[in-house]
Order: C-alpha cells, then sequence, then structure tokens
C-alpha cells in the first residue's frame, strides 16, 4: 500500500513537472544577463546562467524521455544541421589540443559548445513534439520584453546618476550606460538582437492591422527600451546592426517601396544635420573601429602562420602579444570579427562548419517564411541580419549569452 502511494506520489510530481516545464524553458531570456553572476561554492564557481541550463538540460531528457521522443525522429527532420553542428563542436574540441590554456579552454568548450547546443536541442525536440502551447511561447514573449524594459530603464537610470554604473564607460563622454552589463558592447549584443525581434515583430502587426492590442502595446514598450538601452550604450556595431536588421523587414513587407523612400529620407535627413554627420563620420574612420583595422592585419599576420588550426580555443590573446606592432595596443581577447574571431578560435574547418550552419539557418528561415509569411519567422530572419552585421566588428559567440542565444537562433 505504502509502495503505491510512493509511485502515485512521484508519478503526480513528474506530471506537475511536465507542465511546469515549458515555462521554465521560456523564461530564459531573463536569465541571460545572469551569465555574469556566480555562485562560489567550496568546490565549484558556477555562473547562475550555466546553473539553469543543467537544470533545464535534465528536465528537458526527462520530459523527451515520457514523450518517448526518439533521437531518430530527430536525426531524420535535421540531419543536415546535426552533421554541420557535430564538426563545428568537434571543430571546438580540437582547438583545446592547441590552446595555451586547455583549463580554460575546456570550460569554453563545455558551455559555450555542449551544454548550449544540448539545450537548443531538446528546445526544438519538444517543440517538434508539440510540447509548447500558445501560453508557453506567449510566456516566452512576454519574458523578453520584460528583459528589455528592465535594461532599458536601468541604463536610463544610470545615464541620470540615479543608480551607480561601472567605470569608466559612464565617465566616457559622451557617457555610456551598460546597465547589467560589465561593458556598455556587451549590452549592444545581446539587447540588439531582442530588439529587432520586437520592432520587426511590431511592424508586422500593424501593417496587417492586428486587433491583438495587447501583443502591439507590448512589443512597442519593448522596442523603444530596448532602443533606448542601445543608443545609451553608445555601440555603434549595436546601433548600426540593429539598424539593418528593421531595415531588413523590407524584403517582406507588401509597402517596402513608401517604407524604403522613409528609410532613404530618414537618413539623408542625419547627414544633412552637420552634429550628426560629424559623428558618423568619426564612428567610422576614428576611434574604436580605427583600432579594430590594426587589430585585424595583426590578426590576419597571425593566420598567416597557423592558417589551419589558427591560435587554439580560448588562446587568441596570449598568441596575438607576438604579433602586436605597439605594446601600447589594447590587448583584446577576440579579434572582434565574426569570421576571424571562428576562424582563429576553431581554425578553418570549424570556421567553414560556423559559416554553412549560418547559411542552412537563414535559408530554412526563408523558406519557411515564403510557406507561412509568419510574423515571427520574419524577426527571427532579421534577428540573424542584426547579429551577423553587428558581429563584423564584434563577438558575438564567445559569450555565456551569446552562444546561447546564437545556438538558439541556429535551432529556431
Amino acid at each position: 500500500m505504502v509502495a503505491f502511494q510512493s509511485s502515485a506520489i512521484v508519478a503526480k510530481f513528474r506530471t506537475e513537472t511536465a507542465h511546469l516545464f515549458p515555462y521554465f524553458f521560456a523564461l530564459f531570456p531573463l536569465i541571460l544577463p545572469l551569465c555574469r553572476y556566480r555562485l562560489n561554492l567550496p568546490t565549484l564557481s558556477i555562473s547562475i546562467l550555466e546553473l539553469y541550463v543543467i537544470f533545464v538540460i535534465f528536465g528537458g531528457v526527462i520530459v523527451l524521455h515520457q514523450l518517448q521522443y526518439s533521437i531518430l525522429q530527430l536525426w531524420s527532420k535535421k540531419k543536415l544541421l546535426l552533421i554541420l553542428s557535430s564538426i563545428f563542436i568537434a571543430a571546438g574540441a580540437i582547438g583545446i589540443f592547441f590552446s595555451a590554456d586547455p583549463k580554460f579552454s575546456l570550460g569554453v568548450f563545455r558551455v559555450y559548445f555542449v551544454e548550449h547546443f544540448i539545450v537548443a536541442v531538446i528546445g526544438w525536440c519538444l517543440y517538434d513534439a508539440g510540447f509548447f502551447e500558445k501560453k508557453h511561447i506567449r510566456f516566452g514573449f512576454v519574458s523578453g520584453a520584460i528583459l528589455l524594459v528592465l535594461v532599458g530603464t536601468h541604463a536610463l537610470l544610470q545615464h541620470a546618476d540615479l543608480l551607480p554604473s561601472p567605470k569608466p564607460w559612464i565617465d566616457e563622454v559622451p557617457r555610456r550606460a551598460s546597465s547589467l552589463f560589465p561593458h556598455p558592447n556587451s549590452l549592444g549584443l545581446l539587447i540588439a538582437p531582442f530588439t529587432t525581434f520586437y520592432a520587426v515583430f511590431l511592424l508586422c502587426k500593424t501593417e496587417h492591422a492586428s486587433q491583438d492590442r495587447k501583443t502591439i502595446f507590448l512589443s512597442a514598450a519593448a522596442s523603444i527600451s530596448g532602443l533606448v538601452a542601445v543608443l545609451l550604450s553608445r555601440s555603434d556595431g549595436a546601433l548600426v546592426g540593429l539598424m539593418v536588421g528593421i531595415f531588413a523587414y523590407l524584403f517582406f513587407s507588401r509597402h517596402a517601396r513608401r517604407l524604403l523612400i522613409i528609410v532613404v529620407f530618414t537618413v539623408c535627413l542625419f547627414i544633412a544635420v552637420p552634429d550628426t554627420r560629424s559623428y558618423m563620420t568619426r564612428a567610422f574612420t576614428e576611434g574604436s573601429l580605427g583600432s579594430r583595422n590594426v587589430l585585424w592585419e595583426n590578426t590576419s599576420r597571425l593566420l598567416a602562420d597557423r592558417p589551419i588550426q589558427g591560435a587554439g580555443l580560448g588562446s587568441f590573446q596570449k598568441v596575438y602579444k607576438r604579433y602586436r606592432t605597439s605594446p601600447n595596443q589594447e590587448l583584446l581577447v577576440y579579434p572582434h570579427m565574426i569570421v576571424l574571431n571562428f576562424w582563429v578560435e576553431l581554425g578553418v574547418v570549424g570556421l567553414s562548419a560556423g559559416a554553412a550552419i549560418v547559411y542552412l539557418s537563414l535559408k530554412n528561415a526563408w523558406q519557411r517564411i515564403h510557406r507561412q509569411k509568419h510574423a515571427v519567422f520574419i524577426a527571427l530572419f532579421c534577428v540573424w541580419i542584426t547579429v551577423l552585421v553587428h558581429g563584423l566588428i564584434d563577438v558575438p559567440f564567445f559569450n555565456n549569452d551569446l552562444s546561447f542565444l546564437w545556438w538558439l537562433l541556429v535551432w529556431g
């Protein structure tokens, strides 16, 4: 009798957990910034995001087992993407052997290449099994909107000196807010893709005269808050990526010609105003972009010496020291250019696999849009554009939150 009651309690617990699990998955947008905060246990130091990822992996495996979802179903539907992802991950594993700091590179590989990949695959399998309902997807939509509102409000309060902000960024002229992030560029790298998603989603809904006022209001609030955060971060790459991502909506708009005229007029207006023109000129000819050119030239010399294996996973900073033309140049962790980032970290094989994954993801998204012109699919395609454009002058993968977002886009 006791054994029967015990098994009944366990079964009920599993059922309740299965009902709650989609909400834990949909909560990820709010959890992503917590990768900066760590739990320092006696024998382990782990970020809150990583702890949450491990929890979701275990929960997802249990739920898939209950749903009797077979790995063969995944293989039959995503064979090519699985092969490319495996090559990409294998390149990361090989990069450990060329690394100057194997312990550090092993941690990078475990989190960026293994754990986040598994979560993304589990999410796709659950979606394929019909586990996520509209209420769960809506919950994730609300979570992302709350993230943008919180970050935008926080950055605004930092800019007004009502909340503390990491130095020296807030002391620069003009001031740069970083919100929950250690660097303004870190803010832009995560927030710009989310802002693109909600802005494009809003454009889709308004163009098609949607009557869902709550969703429109939430998308507008998220878009404005995200834009405020990006502007206050003064991240030129994030702003350009955001603008190009939103403009990519023109490919899918019924009123593309009208919107294109508005875009051209706005750009001409910006160029006509002397202050704005001088700011744009400085942004693209001086400052960080000027230092990026030197960084890219020196990185090219590094790759000329190590074209196949690159510098090794997590080793660019140490190897790059020998290629600096001046000891006064800033010693960055990555080359800050998406092609060079993957090349120096994963070698030519990892770079090729990464490029193939991006191409396949964009191709699949484009085909899905033409089969079913849904606002979510259009918004995700535009998010890819934002990530890739921003990646031309920054690092859109090699960070806890960014690698997670990358894998979700790949398997989205």
